[in-house]
């Protein structure tokens, strides 16, 4: 929608002439939020996580394995 919109332009010319907003802008407003709140849905956004009680997972390497194991001893 993006690359038409850029294409055409962001005017258009309406029923009766007059410069118009592109039709397209509407519905990528409409996805653009309709994204934003399945990125909250999901979790994806450092406050939506905190709101569903998810914590962050940190995966360890194996560097980080062998340097815990060297300090235990």
């Amino acid at each position: 929608m993006l690359e038409t919109v850029v294409e055409e332009g962001f005017t258009v010319r309406g029923s009766t002439g007059q410069p118009t907003a592109h039709p397209l802008l509407k519905r990528i407003e409409a996805t653009n939020a309709e994204l934003r709140l399945l990125e909250g849905r999901l979790g994806l956004d450092p406050s939506a996580r905190a709101a569903l009680g998810v914590a962050e997972v940190r995966r360890a390497s194996k560097l980080d394995d062998m340097m815990r194991r060297q300090r235990e001893r």
